[in-house]
């Protein structure tokens, strides 16, 4: 009888770390993330396993622009031309087997006169850190994204600078071929290259 009870509780801890094991490892979760350069806006998603991915844009009144179906698709990048819209309030709807999402958009096509930032990207010696600097002069919010060389979002954020920035970032889990975007309040994108 002592052996049986050893048994059962011995097989009752090793399901609860079983069980307990699988608790630890949640999924990924399914990011999107919308950049505007000039007329076009490029979509990035990236979604927890392959699977079929239905993109809709819709105008201020709900009525779909455009739509397309990407099969089987676990991440991807697609750049939607708005110049032949007219200017307004739209809404970027992402359906995919982990529900929903909605992004919305303001599409202006103002002309203006915008002017590149001087950037660069300094690889610190003997690592895989890298030191974004972007000239600069007064207050302006920067977006910056990186993508590694499949295209895939693994990083975004917001800069608030004051004058001049930099930043070091540590693209070791990157890998090399990784392209660094920044979007300045105006929607101008400038992209840089790691090697």
């Amino acid at each position: 009888m002592k052996k049986f009870l050893t048994m059962i509780v011995v097989l009752t801890v090793m399901c609860s770390a079983v069980v307990a094991n699988a608790i630890d490892k949640p999924k990924s979760p399914v990011g999107t993330s919308v950049i505007k350069s000039g007329s076009v806006f490029k979509l990035f998603y990236k979604g927890t396993r392959p699977s079929d991915v239905t993109v809709t844009i819709l105008d201020e009144k709900g009525t779909a622009v455009y739509k397309e179906t990407l099969r089987n698709v676990e991440n991807f990048m697609r750049p939607y031309n708005f110049s032949s819209l007219k200017e307004g309030e739209y809404t970027i709807e992402l359906n995919h087997e982990d529900g929903k999402q909605l992004q919305k958009i303001s599409y202006h096509n103002a002309v203006a006169t915008v002017q590149k930032k001087l950037m660069n990207l300094l690889r610190v010696p003997g690592t895989d850190k890298y030191m974004l600097r972007v000239s600069n002069k007064g207050n302006e919010t920067l977006k910056v994204s990186v993508f590694d060389a499949k295209h895939t979002l693994v990083y975004s954020g917001t800069e608030k600078l004051d004058g001049d920035f930099a930043k070091i970032y540590d693209m070791n889990e990157v890998g090399q071929g990784f392209v660094i975007e920044v979007t300045d309040q105006n929607g101008l994108t400038q992209s840089l290259t790691g090697k």
